[in-house]
């Protein structure tokens, strides 16, 4: 895996204050093929059972977004709770992502994607807040999920799993519960990653 580097974190402030509204961020690129249907029907059914929900919810967005995605959030009636940022200074997205109630990692929807492992998700581990993946089956972005203890896995399809998901971490949220994500995760620092492939190289020249 490609892991992470302490030094794109030194400019992060060590106090963080989370985001007083119940905010659930993507960072990055997000294409038609990884637009999360069934998540935003969830979301419009909560807000439409709870009007405190609906009030604190907030889906940032920030980089490169499929027109569809936001024109479906839109047709759910969620427009008041979208917020559309386009491209953003990496530092940024990583200091909005400090913020954040929930992180969301978006897997393509490929029979593939299994051994396919973001970038993303190492800036989301080392920044220690819940993360909410969703893929089509078991792949290797789940392990590092278990592992590490930094979220949850559900496929595209999991409507009542995703649910009781979402309900969870709003409860949590409204608990101020701000327990941090992510242990065990040492073994992705890339100074760790880099000292594991020069001991592989050694290996084979030897």
């Amino acid at each position: 895996p490609w892991g992470y580097d302490e030094a794109d974190y030194l400019d992060l402030p060590t106090q963080v204050k989370l985001d007083k509204s119940f905010t659930i961020t993507h960072i990055g690129l997000l294409g038609e093929d990884r637009i999360p249907y069934n998540l935003i029907d969830v979301l419009q059914e909560l807000c439409d059972e709870n009007l405190q929900f609906k009030n604190d919810l907030k889906i940032e967005l920030f980089g490169t977004v499929n027109f569809k995605m936001i024109d479906y959030i839109n047709s759910k009636g969620l427009e008041s709770n979208l917020s559309v940022k386009g491209q953003i200074p990496r530092k940024e997205a990583l200091r909005k992502i400090s913020t954040s109630q929930l992180l969301l990692l978006l897997l393509n929807k490929a029979d593939n994607a299994k051994g396919r492992i973001p970038g993303k998700l190492f800036e989301y581990l080392y920044i220690k807040r819940p993360i909410l993946t969703l893929g089509v089956g078991e792949s290797d972005v789940q392990q590092i999920l278990k592992e590490t203890n930094s979220g949850e896995y559900y496929t595209y399809e999991a409507i009542n799993s995703l649910k009781k998901s979402v309900i969870r971490r709003y409860q949590l949220f409204k608990d101020n519960d701000v327990v941090l994500q992510s242990t065990n995760m040492t073994h992705f620092d890339i100074k760790f990653l880099t000292e594991k492939i020069s001991q592989l190289l050694n290996g084979i020249i030897k």
